[in-house]
Order: C-alpha cells, then structure tokens, then sequence
C-alpha cells in the first residue's frame, strides 16, 4: 500500500492490521495490543501467530512516533490562546 504522507493514509496502513479480531486462546478476551507477548485480562504467554511480526512491529511503531511528532507539532488549538483571566486555576 503506497503512503502518500496524509494522515488517512496512516489510518489506513494501521487498520490492515487491525482489521481482524484476535482472542486469547485462553480467556477468549479480545486481544488489543499485538505488540504484547502476554494477555492483557489473564497474564497468559501469547503464541506467536498473534503478535505482530517484526516487520509488522516496526510498521506500527514507526507509525505511532510519527502522529506523537505530529501532535507535538501541530499548531496549537484555539482553547490554547483563551486567557480566562485571574491567573488561577480553574
């Protein structure tokens, strides 16, 4: 899948790989970090075959330090430049 650098793009490349529902063999939980060797409701050792490959490790994490750089360069919003005045806090 080509990236063309826009943020749908980025979506787009994350749900591939997000797209099919893993469970514990275990506890049956749904799996919501493939980046985890270990289950996050039972603690049990994840088999191989539900974590990322390396490859796909390295795509998500690559992906995840580019919207965190995005988000710490993004012009601030709106609520940013609001004095509400007092100096206390609200």
């Amino acid at each position: 899948m080509e990236n063309t650098g826009k943020p749908d793009d980025k979506l787009s490349n994350f749900s591939a790989f997000q797209a099919k529902e893993h469970k514990c063999p275990k506890c049956n939980s749904i799996i919501y970090s493939r980046r985890n060797a270990l289950c996050g409701a039972c603690g049990e050792k994840l088999p191989p075959e539900l974590l990322f490959s390396p490859a796909e490790r390295e795509v998500v994490e690559q992906e995840l330090r580019d919207a965190k750089s995005h988000r710490r360069h993004a012009e601030p919003s709106a609520i940013d430049n609001v004095d509400f005045g007092g100096g206390g806090i609200l």
